[in-house]
């Protein structure tokens, strides 16, 4: 029979190989360093532990499996070295058979790597980004078998049927399968063939909604006797995708979700704990989320598992090299034969990306496109049960042959909200259509791009983490060569006279007005069907979760409840009312609009299912409120939603010039209060203008605009108190330039943009007092009553 030892737990640790004298964790990692970073402390680490075998086990065959050790592992039992592995992502084994045959040995493991930066051509995934990982990152066991056992298998599974594909060594006469639904006997029939199909007949589906399991008993037999016994969970469900839906089983699906890298703050590479990662997989449950997109990285078993278990829908990226060479796609081809050997059985593992924006391969060239459209039909054929991405296009590539087409969105908020609109709006109405085809000839129809299902895979802001909840080191390592972000951060008290604290959780309201107004926007797209927001936590310095990296909540994660509800009342910032629907029922019922208290509009509704309806218009009062909308069915609120409202951003009377001016200064040195607009880029006596798209940081791609790193308004005290400010910008929707002032320190600041964690400032509204009255210079496009 098969038995199983594991060999996770505290293992001795050397870096020389001599003296053993640390001690570290399998799974783990070789801890980084402030000092070292991005690498760890040491790129080389002997793993050392004795086991013990009992008597019966010593003649049976013995087989040490890793699922994923960094980079170069060398395994020596007993003095003796045993193999040598390469490659950080595939489970690999050694048959240490005739090796392990004493009641006590010693196992040693060494691992080496080499540096971040010289590992161009290797598929190290995100390491270049958060950090190089060394160590066995997944778990370690000893498996013992008699001569007969499973050595592999390959599910297929669908809503009526699983197909099984056993792969067995050794003699045997039949294969039994049980299937249980806890210790209640659902299905059993005994097979002569190693290939058979287990039927569903009236069993439950599994689906993200209702995730039901069953136990699967697998046992060899052999001159009527068992053999060899193996046990795990099944699920039945279908995936396909057909004119512009994804169906679940035949129902349409539509996709909330969040990109999870699956960093950590003090174990990096690794969960800290199955119970840590179940209530991580829990809260996202709870804010409504049905889909995980696990980002360039092999997931460990237990993620998988518990994706199954709670029901969320896995779409797995496979890692990538930065540059792609022969080697390095060779062994992409064999992390998708690992990880379908690994999770073909798994019903939560739905879609799998080949690549991740053209990274380490370059779609413009013919050769490199040919290769990745010859790699996504090769993944079709071998892979029958899931939907296949080819890349997982950004800005600058572009989709070859895809299931889904799928688009990276980034804009910031409030500053490209026209931007965004036009992207969302293009893409929903087929007017951007992210493919190329190979060969230029082929006929539009072959590829029916027009019947994928659209789905945003990535878009999302950032918003600054509590330094009081920090954990770990990261923010000692330096961010893109320039400052540690500790340093960084301790700069907030002496120029904004603000603690760290508070003013990063005002920044982090900042970063949920955009989330809201960006899934507001996708949600009222007709034709999309889903969306991966980056990310599900904070990873190191980048801040784009909607949890910390320690897994914090921000201040504002419960409200994305709302924003995942099923019925959801939108308006846009032109008044337009909807309601956006994905579920497939359809709502009946009513659409009530208040600002304050009153009551400003009822509206009969109806909604079909998997649709949005445009229900009416209102004009949005210009003064300090809250517009509130109301979804009621059968005398019951079935979903809400609000918006603030606000005030003039200038109070007052103004005299406006269309230059800086002799006459304007004139005119405020005799008390009047004088705006100017700056309307193009140029140096002035003290400050400049410069455009939106100048780097901050030169050759970081990092620009005032903020689209991926986000720039953090700030706002003078006593402008901040009247617009309501915690509501995170709204009133600042649509009237941004594309100019930005900077080295304005003469001026009193009214509205400024601090970039990520203050790696630079600049300015949107400033004012100087001149004489009796005060000049106010702008780069918004600010409107006046007359």
């Amino acid at each position: 029979m098969r038995k199983i030892i594991s060999l996770n737990g505290r293992w001795e640790a050397s870096y020389d190989g001599r003296v053993y004298d640390r001690r570290l964790d399998v799974p783990g990692t070789v801890p980084l360093k402030s000092e070292s970073y991005p690498d760890p402390e040491s790129l080389v680490c002997y793993y050392k532990k004795t086991i013990e075998l009992c008597e019966e086990d010593l003649n049976k065959k013995k087989i040490l499996k890793f699922y994923g050790s960094d980079l170069i592992t060398t395994l020596i039992v007993n003095g003796i070295e045993t193999g040598v592995h390469e490659g950080g992502f595939d489970s690999f084994e050694f048959d240490v058979t005739g090796i392990l045959t004493e009641k006590i040995n010693e196992i040693i493991v060494r691992v080496e790597d080499r540096p971040i930066g010289e590992l161009k051509d290797t598929i190290t995934g995100k390491q270049d980004w958060y950090g190089n990982v060394t160590g066995i990152w997944q778990p370690v066991e000893l498996i013992f078998n008699d001569e007969t056992y499973i050595n592999s298998r390959r599910l297929i599974t669908g809503k009526d049927n699983i197909d099984v594909s056993l792969d067995i060594v050794g003699n045997w006469d039949s294969i039994e399968y049980s299937l249980f639904d806890g210790r209640s006997l659902e299905s059993y029939r005994k097979v002569y063939t190693s290939e058979f199909s287990i039927n569903r007949n009236d069993l439950k589906l599994w689906s993200p909604e209702s995730p039901k399991l069953y136990d699967l008993v697998l046992e060899i037999i052999k001159a009527g006797e068992v053999i060899y016994r193996e046990e795990f969970k099944v699920g039945f469900r279908e995936i396909i995708q057909r004119d512009g839906e994804i169906l679940i089983n035949d129902l349409p699906f539509y996709m909330k979700g969040l990109l999870d890298q699956d960093f950590y703050p003090e174990t990096h590479y690794v969960h800290p704990s199955e119970e840590y990662l179940r209530e991580q997989l829990l809260r996202i449950k709870s804010l409504g989320f049905n889909t995980l997109r696990y980002h360039v990285k092999i997931p460990p078993e237990k993620y998988v598992e518990l994706a199954n278990e709670l029901g969320l829908l896995l779409w797995i990226d496979l890692p990538y090299a930065v540059k792609f060479d022969s080697g390095s796609k060779k062994y992409l081809k064999k992390l998708r034969e690992d990880l379908m050997k690994r999770y073909s059985k798994e019903p939560s593992f739905c879609i799998l990306t080949l690549i991740n924006e053209s990274w380490g391969v370059d779609l413009n060239e013919k050769e490199e496109m040919k290769w990745l459209e010859d790699f996504w039909f090769d993944s079709k054929e071998k892979i029958k049960d899931r939907l296949i991405v080819d890349n997982s296009p950004c800005e600058g590539n572009h989709h070859v042959r895809s299931d889904i087409n799928d688009f990276h969105f980034y804009f910031s908020y409030p500053e490209n909200v026209h931007k965004w609109d036009k992207a969302i709006e293009d893409f929903s109405n087929d007017i951007f259509v992210p493919f190329e085809e190979v060969e230029k000839n082929k006929k539009e129809e072959d590829l029916k791009i027009e019947k994928l299902p659209k789905i945003i895979s990535e878009f999302g802001v950032w918003g600054l983490s509590d330094p009081v909840l920090w954990k770990g080191n990261w923010m000692k390592y330096p961010l893109f060569g320039i400052k540690k972000i500790e340093e960084m951060v301790s700069e907030i008290v002496p120029e904004f006279g603000r603690d760290p604290s508070s003013f990063f959780k005002e920044l982090q309201w900042q970063e949920f007005a955009a989330l809201k107004y960006q899934i507001e926007k996708i949600r009222i797209g007709k034709s999309i069907r889903g969306f991966i927001l980056t990310e599900l936590s904070d990873i190191a310095w980048e801040a784009n979760g909607i949890l910390d990296f320690s897994r914090n909540d921000k201040p504002f994660t419960d409200y994305l409840k709302i924003l995942n509800s099923q019925i959801l009342p939108i308006m846009d910032r032109d008044g337009n009312l909807y309601i956006s629907n994905i579920s497939n029922e359809k709502f009946n019922g009513e659409l009530i609009v208040r600002f304050n208290n009153d009551v400003v509009e009822k509206k009969i509704v109806e909604c079909k299912g998997m649709d949005v309806t445009e229900v009416s218009h209102i004009t949005v009062p210009g003064k300090r409120g809250m517009i509130f909308l109301s979804c009621i069915s059968e005398g019951k609120t079935v979903s809400e939603n609000s918006y603030a409202t606000y005030d003039n951003i200038i109070d007052g009377d103004v005299e406006i010039f269309e230059e800086l001016s002799k006459e304007a200064y004139e005119s405020a040195e005799k008390g009047n209060t004088v705006y100017v607009q700056m309307k193009e880029p140029g140096k002035h006596e003290d400050f400049e203008v410069v455009g939106s798209d100048w780097n901050v940081v030169a050759n970081r791609n990092l620009t005032w605009e903020g689209n991926w790193i986000k720039g953090f308004l700030y706002y003078d005290k006593g402008l901040m108190n009247r617009l309501n400010y915690m509501n995170g910008g709204r009133e600042l929707e649509g009237i941004f330039t594309d100019n930005v002032m900077i080295n304005c320190d003469g001026y009193n600041i009214l509205i400024g943009k601090t970039i990520g964690w203050n790696i630079a400032k600049c300015a949107c509204l400033i004012q100087k007092n001149i004489g009796k009255g005060k000049i106010i210079i702008s780069t918004l496009n600010l409107k006046f009553q007359n």
